[in-house]
């Protein structure tokens, strides 16, 4: 598992893995009409809105020994092509759940509109509406007189100032000096017990 958010894309033969995947990764992957074409699990990395996704194909055969990746992934994706019989992907959904898979289901239409949960998107805001389900923040960091990192630091929900410097390292939360925290273009100076918010910026200033 490499990232913040690990995402696995499971589907039958042709419903269009590899489509989406190259849409929101910016991939290469081929699409064919040849069943069965991924024969082993495929992995990639996205960095959006500042946290890591990692997007990893799941081969349309479901082999067991590649179920463990969406055993362990924050997110399952299964694809429903609306084109293809939906009793047979029925059928895998019913397995995978009888396995202990979870997933969310993603409907395709074969077109410029997808649905997730019930809701039309467009398939580039799959990662912005996994994000909103994940009980995450981004905290970004800014050090002093630099600019903002690109990569933000995922905490849990109500989280702590505390938590963003441990997260960095544990080892300098005794040598914090100062911290202030720009959120919606206002500069705060707070202490390790101030809640930090999804999108905060924090500037930390440690005793050498």
């Amino acid at each position: 598992k490499e990232g913040d958010i690990l995402i696995s894309i499971l589907g039958i033969a042709n419903s269009g893995k590899s489509f989406i995947i190259n849409k929101i990764a910016n991939a290469n992957l081929e699409s064919t009409e040849k069943p069965f074409e991924t024969l082993i699990p495929k992995s990639f990395i996205v960095l959006k809105d500042g946290v890591m996704f990692q997007i990893v194909e799941i081969p349309s055969s479901f082999q067991s020994e590649f179920l463990w990746i969406p055993r362990i992934s924050d997110f399952n994706i299964f694809v429903l092509d609306i084109t293809q019989p939906i009793e047979i992907q029925q059928e895998y959904m019913n397995i995978l759940k009888e396995k202990g898979i979870n997933f969310f289901v993603l409907k395709n239409y074969k077109s410029e509109i997808f649905e997730f949960e019930n809701e039309k998107i467009k398939i580039e805001e799959i990662l912005s509406k996994i994000w909103s389900l994940s009980n995450k923040i981004r905290v970004f960091t800014k050090p002093p007189n630099k600019e903002v990192e690109s990569k933000a630091i995922i905490l849990d929900k109500d989280a702590k100032v505390i938590d963003a410097i441990e997260e960095i390292n544990e080892n300098l939360v005794s040598k914090v000096r100062f911290v202030k925290v720009i959120r919606k273009n206002e500069i705060k100076k707070v202490g390790l017990n101030f809640k930090l918010e999804d999108g905060d910026i924090i500037e930390i200033k440690f005793s050498i």
